[in-house]
């Protein structure tokens, strides 16, 4: 195989999509890093180069081999301890998130002294987690939780514009916080703007990653949100096609981190339009799925509808 410098590749993608470097590196570094770069003049640090691959459309984990530094390292070890640490406080139960919380909150002031402040992505990524986690004392209203997610955009995104989702360039932390503010915009009743957030996002990801299979993982979150979405306005039928596609693409792929939520809403769309024991069964799955997964958030809504619609107790 022909070994090739990252920056040749970087440059021959971004001509193909017709990009200037300035549009290319808009919140993450200077157009000068990626002249050089181009250049084969200067490697910036990994999480820029992944970044910048991610907004290219390319796998991350294909064309970067280049040493990383000590520093480095403690930075991506803490940002996939914080990436956990999201994920395991959206799935726990009332009991486990202070707990959880406790732990985030130290791993955000450990990045916070090693980062510079001119590092967009570690910044993006604290103030993300910040709302998701909550403050010492509790959650957010949804109103700041609103405010706070958009300015976290901004971060690496200055000119984020709603109606413009579905053309722009993101890499894979920016469509979660993207994700995030649909369902801030779900929490505040404004089901016709997180619908279009959605809408606009599976476009994005559809046209710049399909045949990038990581991003199969992004896909399916954004899945569940839209069909949820679609659920909670009374509109089963689409909601059961496109949680059905989330569920094939995580038996597909292998990616099953979100299938436990597509089942969930398929069981609920099911129940609605009078399909009761397909739902029954698809509840009975999710509750049993997320017990082996500890999600214990979806484990009692399954419960829940178990016992609510066909009086059947389940622990």
């Amino acid at each position: 195989m022909k070994e090739r410098f990252i920056g040749e590749i970087i440059k021959e993608r971004r001509k193909e999509l017709h990009l200037t470097q300035a549009r290319l590196c808009e919140g993450i570094c200077e157009p000068t890093t990626i002249s050089r770069l181009e250049n084969n003049e200067q490697t910036p640090s990994r999480n820029t180069v992944r970044a910048l691959l991610q907004r290219l459309g390319l796998p991350d984990d294909r064309w970067y081999f280049a040493a990383v530094t000590g520093k480095e390292l403690e930075l991506d070890r803490l940002h996939n301890e914080i990436i956990s640490y999201n994920i395991l406080y959206e799935k726990a139960d009332a009991e486990e998130k202070a707990s959880i919380r406790e732990k985030a909150i130290a791993a955000h002031n450990e990045l916070e002294k090693i980062s510079d402040k001119d590092d967009s992505i570690s910044q993006q990524l604290l103030a993300r987690s910040k709302v998701i986690i909550g403050k010492e004392n509790g959650e957010y209203t949804k109103e700041e939780k609103l405010s706070l997610l958009t300015d976290a955009l901004k971060i690496t995104q200055p000119g984020f514009d709603i109606s413009k989702i579905d053309s722009e360039l993101f890499d894979y932390d920016e469509v979660k916080l993207i994700n995030h503010i649909a369902i801030a915009y779900s929490d505040l009743g404004e089901h016709d703007e997180a619908l279009n957030i959605w809408k606009q996002l599976l476009i994005n990801l559809e046209r710049r990653f399909d045949k990038i299979v990581p991003v199969r993982t992004q896909h399916t979150l954004i899945l569940v949100g839209y069909s949820r979405e679609l659920g909670i306005t009374g509109k089963y039928a689409e909601a059961i096609e496109y949680a059905q596609q989330g569920v094939d693409i995580c038996l597909k792929y292998g990616v099953y981190q979100n299938l436990p939520a597509l089942l969930m809403i398929l069981a609920e769309c099911f129940y609605q339009v009078g399909y009761t024991e397909k739902s029954k069964e698809l509840f009975t799955e999710s509750f049993y799925l997320c017990k082996v997964v500890k999600d214990e958030v979806n484990k009692n809504i399954a419960a829940d509808s178990l016992k609510e619609y066909f009086q059947i107790q389940i622990n």
